[in-house]
């Protein structure tokens, strides 16, 4: 079974085919991975400044463990793992995925699940996030 299928098969329904579509593109630039990570910590922490719904502590504890998880794969990340974590990182960037990131203050514990999942199956569990 390969990362990508693994990690799909333990994904929520709901979850699974946004994370699948996400890693049939062409994968991002680590540089470029990391820029998005950057400017998505800043939305988040200036939303959270206004809306109490958005948990701007959870979502810059992501985006620091995925920044995290790219440093440890650079040079070179094979296609696959590149497309797997590609996919788990641009899935935390969308606030419009299968549970809105700014819609509720749950709604970045799904992106903490593909994450969690994603890093299980890479073999860095240590990078694991706790829910709450």
């Amino acid at each position: 079974m390969s990362v990508l299928s693994e990690v799909l098969s333990q994904l929520p329904g709901d979850v699974a085919p946004y994370v699948g579509r996400l890693a049939e593109q062409e994968p991002a630039a680590v540089d470029q991975l990391r820029s998005e990570l950057r400017v998505y910590s800043r939305e988040l922490a200036e939303l959270a400044r206004t809306d109490p719904q958005v948990d701007a502590e959870l979502g810059l504890e992501l985006a620091g463990a995925c920044r995290t998880l790219l440093e440890r794969l650079e040079s070179p990340i094979g296609p696959v793992v590149h497309r797997v974590v590609h996919a788990c990182i641009r899935y935390f960037l969308l606030d419009d995925d299968a549970d809105p990131d700014t819609a509720s203050w749950l709604g970045l514990d799904d992106d903490v699940e593909v994450f969690n999942v994603v890093v299980v199956a890479l073999g860095h569990g240590d990078l694991r996030i706790a829910l709450d």
